[in-house]
Order: structure tokens, then C-alpha cells, then sequence
């Protein structure tokens, strides 16, 4: 029995049609809303709340203020809500690269959090897309995805990730010219697209089901180019998306020694000593992409994306100059770093009170606090145990390559001032964008980047940081701030 939802968003009203006994936060997902359930859907996160203007859901009881959980919602009959979810963007930014002329492709980068698109034209010129993984409504982080998939869910995300992606080819590509689709990304999101179950990757000894390039048609997976290629991975943790990276970033070829840290849910670290790659991923959880933190939120429109003092008083800027709705993770670690300088957190992460608000209704908690220390730690020790292995250290450097949306943003003081990042040279630092996005346009036109890309990707010595009782030693130190 068919039904309808109307929903009230910042985008105006729609009309959706869905069925009896459907999950609330799964039919809102498939008609285009950023559902986030940062809890894996058990409830808890409170990301997904919707306001029930009128009407009922089973399940769920509304609050004092009308608020209920749509990934706990079950539609039973015609309803009215208010959602405040907003649809935010991913990183395209990158640069010093020449793509080939003469071919027309896109490349795509699926991330855990977003979704990033460029189409090269024949002209050698390049437009770009990017939106948030819908898939957040099955949770933040990538075991989330693989629990989601081990009940069931493997068929729905796989819709859902090339529904997001036909979306994006719509807007670069409307008149079909692109010839060939290159994707990249991390192990679990390449494995969700080709439909390919990821669940031997949630569990020792993490096996995934294939690492090298994956050849398709664009007629199997409902997109419009003739041939599709999944860009080879190294591991379960080391993706694609750390491959293309060190090939556009020639780690591979350099004679210097090069740390490349890909910032996020995961933390990828890859050390380049003087062209050997040596590569380990450590498990940040998605605290510095917002996710479980009680304000925070992607790098949409209105998050608080850097935090400062002014004139004795707590300032900062927000995405796009617009009210402040939450804070992303380059806003939290400069507010961290702001709250450290004015002793009202102190080195073992005590705030001095409940709750410090940056505006009115955008605060940082104790807890919050605690999910950002889990996440430097992760970062910092992965650094340090990766630099001990490899036998180099800090001032051995020549260069440290941040990644990613929250590396292309973050401040790099906060970052030292946090211990997120090794205290370095900060001449050294270097934001290099989307290096996934980049490489994997480097490879439009061009089979001998993917063979390449396949050479780095079978040469990767992975450093295991499972079970190093060195890395769980420096974890548990690194849990402190820097005095």
C-alpha cells in the first residue's frame, strides 16, 4: 500500500510517495535527503530527528517538541514533516597537474562522508561536482557501512551510490559526451558500487574480495559512459583513493621523504622514503568529519569552520558566511586549540565546564571533547608508529601532504597545538586537495597510468597497526594534550 509524506525542508516542500512499514530514514534517503545517523541507526545520535507536523508513525513517540527518530520511524498512513537536514558538498579542489587532452571521461571519488565528481572535455578543460554520501543514513564511518551491509542492506547502498553518481554525470555531463567513468576511493565504498559484499573487511583478518582494477560496463551499473574502471587498491584499509594519491602527487618517483596524510573517518598515512611507499590506516572514527559530536556536522553551508579569539571573546566564521548550524571538523580542532591556549580545557582534556558555546546554539561538550582526543590519538599515534617502522623521524621530513577536505581546511597550528599532527616545520605543510579526485582523472585516456597505478599498488608495504603494542602504548599517551 502506497502513501504520502510531505516534507517541509530549507529547500521548500515536497511530496514523496513511500510505502507502508518502510523505515522513515530510508525513504527520505532515496528521495534525495541527507539523512545523517552518525549511531549506525540505534538510535542514540539523535542526527536523524525529523518534526512531525501531522499525521503519525509507528514505533516512535514525538517529544515535547514534536521531534522523533526517522531511522526508528515506520510509516503506517499520509504524514507531515519538518526536516532541517541541508545538502552539503565534497572537496574538487587540486592542482599542478596536466591532464591529457584530446579525451572526455569523468573520474569520480567515493568517500565515506561525500562524493566528489570532475569531467575532463576534449579541450583539456575541467568542471567539477561533489555531494554527501547518502549512505550516511546506515551510518558515519565505514564498519557502519559493512554491519549494514552484513544485514542485508549490501543491494539498497549499491542503488543508492549509483543513483548519487548518475545525479552527478546529469550535472557535468548533460549531453552524454563522456567516453569512459574512472572510480576511486576507499576499499569498502569501491566494493559497495560494484555491488561486491565488503563484509569479509569488518572482521579479522580483513580480507577484501578483490584490491586489483576492476573493469566494467557502463550498461551493467546504469551509467552512461560505455566502460567503467575501479582503480586498484592495497589493501582493506588502503584504497584507491591513497593509490591515486600517491601517484598524482609522484610519492612514487620522488627522491625526498614525504609524509601524506589523508585526514578523515580513517586516518591513511603514507610515508615515502625516497620513492619506497609504506602505508598504514588507522581508525579515527568520524569525529573530525562532525560525526558524533553533539553540534557537529559536514562542511555544508553555516558550519563553523574556524574558531578564534577576538578582543577577549570567542569569533569565528562559518561555510558560506551564513547562521552558524553546527561545526565541521576544521572548526572543532580550532576550537580545541583555542580552548587549550585560554586554559578552559586543560592538558588531560577537562573542560572546565559542561558546555562552552562558540554561538548561541553551537557548543562543544565534554563528550565531545573525549570523541576528538580517540580521533587525534589514532591520528598521531598511526604517524609516529608508521615514521618508528620505516626508521625516520620528524626532522627527517622534507614534507607533510594533507589530504582531503579536512586537510585542504584545517589550520595547521591548531593541528600542532592539538597534537593531531607532528610538531614539523609548518614551511614543510603542504594542503593538496583532492588527490583521489586528481588521480583519478590522471588516468582519463590513459591505461599506462592505471597499469602504474596497479604497479604502486602491488609494491605498498603495509605497516600493521593491529595488535603493535608499540602503537597502543603511544595511543594511550597520545590521548593527552601538548603541555
Amino acid at each position: 500500500m502506497s502513501v504520502q509524506i510531505t516534507v517541509f525542508s530549507p529547500e521548500g516542500t515536497k511530496k514523496i510517495k513511500a510505502a507502508v512499514g518502510e523505515v522513515l530514514a530510508d525513504n527520505l534517503s532515496s528521495n534525495g535527503f541527507n539523512v545523517s545517523a552518525d549511531c549506525g541507526r540505534q538510535g542514540v545520535c539523535g542526527k536523524c530527528a525529523v518534526k512531525l507536523v501531522d499525521g503519525e508513525f509507528l514505533n516512535v513517540t514525538p517529544d515535547e517538541n514534536g521531534m522523533i527518530l526517522s531511522c526508528r520511524a515506520i510509516i503506517c498512513a499520509d504524514a507531515s514533516i519538518e526536516v532541517s537536514f541541508i545538502n552539503g558538498t565534497g572537496l574538487t579542489e587540486f592542482s599542478g597537474v596536466n591532464f591529457k587532452k584530446g579525451v572526455c571521461g569523468i573520474a569520480i571519488d567515493i568517500g565515506t562522508t561525500t562524493v566528489a565528481a570532475a569531467m575532463i572535455q576534449k579541450d583539456g578543460s575541467v568542471t567539477t561536482a561533489s555531494r554527501l554520501n547518502s549512505q550516511s543514513v546506515f551510518g558515519a564511518d565505514v564498519l557502519s557501512r559493512i554491519s549494514a551491509c552484513s544485514d542485508g542492506k549490501l543491494n539498497e547502498m549499491t542503488k543508492q551510490i549509483r543513483s548519487c553518481i548518475t545525479e552527478l554525470i546529469s550535472e557535468l555531463d548533460s549531453d552524454g559526451n563522456a567516453e569512459e567513468i574512472i572510480i576511486s576511493g576507499n576499499t569498502t565504498m569501491l566494493h559497495i558500487f560494484c555491488g561486491i559484499s565488503p563484509v569479509g573487511m569488518g572482521a579479522f583478518p580483513f580480507i577484501p574480495e578483490f584490491t586489483n582494477a576492476v573493469y566494467l560496463s557502463g550498461k551493467s551499473c546504469g551509467l552512461s559512459a560505455g566502460k567503467i574502471t575501479v582503480l586498484p587498491s592495497a589493501s582493506a584499509f588502503i584504497g584507491s583513493d591513497i593509490i591515486s594519491g600517491v601517484f598524482a602527487l609522484g610519492l612514487h618517483k620522488t627522491d625526498k621523504k614525504i609524509l601524506f596524510a589523508d585526514l578523515g573517518t580513517n586516518g591513511e598515512l603514507v610515508l615515502s622514503d625516497r620513492g619506497k611507499i609504506y602505508c598504514t590506516s588507522t581508525a579515527a572514527g568520524p569525529a573530525l568529519e562532525g560525526a558524533c559530536i553533539e553540534c557537529g556536522t559536514g562542511g555544508i553551508e553555516g558550519a563553523i569552520s574556524s574558531v578564534f579569539i577576538e578582543d577577549g571573546e570567542i569569533g569565528y566564521t562559518t561555510v558560506g558566511g551564513k547562521v552558524p548550524v553546527g561545526i565541521c571538523g576544521a572548526g572543532l580542532t580550532d576550537l580545541i586549540s583555542v580552548l587549550l591556549q585560554e586554559k578552559k580545557l586543560d592538558p588531560s582534556g577537562h573542560l572546565d565546564s559542561d558546555r562552552i558555546f562558540v554561538s548561541r546554539n553551537v557548543y562543544v561538550s565534554q563528550s565531545d571533547v573525549r570523541q576528538f582526543q580517540t580521533a587525534k590519538s589514532a591520528i598521531i599515534s598511526g604517524i609516529e608508529t608508521l615514521a618508528e617502522a620505516v626508521g625516520i623521524s620528524f626532522d627527517d621530513i622534507d614534507e607533510l601532504c594533507l589530504a582531503g577536505g579536512l586537510g585542504y581546511y584545517i589550520n595547521p597550528e591548531s593541528s600542532i597545538t592539538t597534537g593531531l599532527i607532528p610538531t614539523i616545520n609548518r614551511e614543510k605543510i603542504r594542503a593538496v586537495g583532492n588527490t583521489s579526485l586528481c588521480g583519478a582523472l590522471m588516468c582519463i585516456g590513459n591505461p599506462e597510468a592505471i597499469k602504474e597505478m596497479q604497479k604502486i599498488a602491488d609494491s605498498c608495504r603495509i605497516v600493521d597497526l593491529g595488535g603493535n603494542a608499540d602503537f597502543g602504548e603511544k595511543f594511550i599517551n597520545n590521548m593527552f594534550f601538548p603541555e
